[in-house]
């Protein structure tokens, strides 16, 4: 995966942040699609991967992954468009 395909989601993925020492993405769905995810650590090496089927709405992800403290990217694709975001955990 090469950061330069950057497509510009925001509408749907507006909202990646901390909470409780776990990554929560927030977004909305027109209808039910599947996103996947996936952390990369500032060296650009996955460090996570989930992918999910979510309905239309708006959805709160939790990801699973346990990761220590740092800067991340946070790709989100879905419907072949993606978008990175930065989060600092």
């Amino acid at each position: 995966d090469t950061i330069s395909a950057v497509v510009d989601l925001k509408e749907n993925f507006s909202n990646i942040f901390v909470q409780n020492n776990k990554i929560v993405a927030e977004f909305n769905l027109d209808h039910s699609s599947v996103v996947d995810f996936a952390i990369y650590n500032v060296q650009g090496a996955m460090i996570s991967n989930e992918k999910q089927l979510f309905d239309a709405g708006k959805i709160r992800h939790v990801f699973s992954a346990e990761i220590p403290t740092g800067m991340y990217l946070i790709r989100a694709t879905q419907n072949g468009k993606t978008e990175y975001r930065k989060v600092i955990k």
